[in-house]
């Protein structure tokens, strides 16, 4: 994303050129770049009125001619999502990191981080923080056996 969060840098591997791309419309700060369900770009974006912000997923489709587009394909009321009873104010609330290893969104919600699958849209609330932080979520892997295997070579 550019500065301002109106549009991005795509780099084509194939072709081996950059190109600038136009967001979403209606973006504001809270935008995380995710993988779309067939591996493209799509946006995630936490937006709407003051006290019913919504958690909305953009994908972008090129059609036959090559002209691409956002597509809206998805609109969850963010309340629902993470089964609060009280009203969540859009200011208090921020996208803060991407895992994209399980295709799961961080959240920040009135001093509470949550974990969204995007898939299933369950989540988890895992600790509190009273400040807004970015997250940058990462998986490793312990496979037994294989650190005498290294050793070896």
């Amino acid at each position: 994303m550019l500065i301002g969060g109106t549009s991005g840098i795509q780099f084509d591997l194939d072709s081996q050129r950059l190109t600038v791309i136009d967001s979403p419309p209606g973006l504001h700060d809270s935008v995380q770049i995710i993988h779309s369900e067939d591996g493209g770009v799509a946006f995630a974006t936490l937006s709407g009125p003051w006290n019913t912000p919504r958690f909305r997923i953009w994908e972008r489709e090129v059609n036959s001619y090559g002209v691409a587009r956002w597509e809206l394909r998805k609109t969850v009321e963010l309340q629902k999502i993470l089964g609060l009873r009280f009203k969540i104010d859009t200011e208090l609330s921020s996208i803060v990191g991407y895992a994209e290893d399980i295709n799961a969104i961080f959240l920040w919600v009135h001093s509470s981080v949550y974990m969204v699958q995007i898939e299933s849209m369950q989540s988890k609330e895992l600790f509190q923080s009273d400040r807004l932080h970015i997250y940058h979520p990462f998986t490793s892997f312990y496979i037994q056996g294989m650190e005498s295997s290294l050793r070896r070579k």
